[in-house]
């Protein structure tokens, strides 16, 4: 049983993203899946078919609750969402070998577990752990405050847990995960999207994309800062992908704003366009958005959070701290390098992503550790 508290392209996100490519490939290794999700924005269950294609993929759907605007609501209602879910296959628990659960989803089922019910081995995935990392102002800080012991109480009560790696490693144990509950895992892209060669752009204006949601743990108004002192004096251009709004952020000279993509092709199309992708996240897991501008061959510069130290060796700069400063060093030394370095750096994120994260072997690796798991 696969629970989620959403599904690309119904719903956007990297966890979405990552749902949506987890689910197409376990089914292509011929495992059966019970895919529980709420749908979103074009939903239907035809739309919902076409996305798979697939036999071994048996859909529920069930609506995400909303109930109030006061703080702590989306808590309120994940646990209400993930008591509904349990509601709706409590009857059939009998039928599955594991519950893999995104995000909040688990919690009612870890709860009537520790209650008696027969409830499968669980198996949590909190992606970037956001919660417990770097917070930027008060709300944010709220937020992962009232995040916090939902969070924790699936990560101690879960039978297995996913990471990214890296920092996210240290950060379970700090929490008191036992070592043996933590399994690796990885993301990653599709064979087919990855382009043979980078393309050249040829001429001496660099092109940086930005793609994200409008989360201030996304760091954006902390890059437009960096880039504004870097564009007053350098052929340079940014291209914001997400639900950002010139009216919010200003005018900046260089500055464009596409709005949301949810075409897939057409997003892996207009990034390939760029030179390199920025990541100024003040916390991440291991960043869908880097992966796939790698596999455009595009540079990267990426803030040291979460496992995206992973991802960038030789094919970017690494920003050790998510700061005004460093975004700003790391763009001007982007924008000194010539032609060949570039095109060098780029070359080398196909190689990594060829070599490390790519889905057919990924997905191999993570069923087996699955397996692993459940006999031991």
């Amino acid at each position: 049983m696969f629970l989620t508290d959403g599904i690309y392209p119904f719903q956007l996100g990297g966890m979405q993203r990552h749902s949506s490519i987890l689910c197409r490939e376990f089914a292509r290794r011929g495992l059966n899946l019970e895919v529980v999700h709420c749908g979103g924005t074009d939903y239907s269950k035809e739309a919902f078919k076409s996305q798979f294609e697939s036999d071994r993929i048996k859909e529920v759907h069930v609506v995400f609750p909303k109930t109030d605007s006061l703080p702590g609501h989306y808590i309120r209602e994940s646990k209400k969402y993930s008591k509904n879910i349990f509601e709706s296959v409590k009857a059939r628990l009998n039928d599955f070998d594991l519950v893999y659960a995104q995000g909040l989803t688990a919690w009612y089922f870890l709860k009537m577990k520790k209650r008696g019910a027969a409830v499968p081995p669980v198996f949590a995935n909190l992606h970037g752990l956001n919660m417990f990392q770097q917070a930027f102002g008060t709300r944010a800080k709220v937020e992962n405050k009232l995040l916090t012991p939902i969070s924790k109480y699936i990560l101690l009560n879960a039978d297995y847990v996913f990471s990214f790696g890296g920092k996210l490693d240290e950060l379970l144990l700090d929490l008191g995960v036992g070592k043996k509950k933590i399994l690796l895992q990885r993301n990653g892209v599709e064979t087919a999207m990855i382009v043979d060669q980078p393309k050249r752009l040829g001429n001496s204006l660099k092109r940086l994309v930005f793609v994200g949601r409008n989360d201030k743990v996304k760091g954006f108004d902390m890059l437009l800062s960096a880039f504004k002192k870097v564009s007053a004096h350098k052929d340079i251009e940014l291209s914001v992908i997400g639900p950002f709004d010139q009216n919010e952020f200003g005018f900046v000279e260089g500055v464009s704003y596409l709005g949301e993509i949810r075409d897939h092709g057409q997003l892996m199309s207009l990034i390939g366009e760029h030179d390199c992708l920025i990541s100024s996240s003040y916390s991440e897991g291991l960043p869908l958005a880097i992966l796939e501008a790698m596999s455009q061959g595009l540079a990267i510069i990426g803030t040291d959070v979460g496992a995206t130290a992973s991802l960038i060796d030789g094919n970017g700069l690494l920003v050790k701290q998510p700061t005004e400063k460093d975004l700003y060093k790391a763009i001007e030394t982007v924008l000194e390098l010539t032609s060949d370095e570039l095109d060098h750096m780029k070359l080398k994120s196909l190689e990594k992503v060829n070599k490390e994260f790519v889905w057919s072997t990924i997905i191999d690796e993570q069923i087996k550790l699955i397996r692993t798991a459940l006999s031991s």
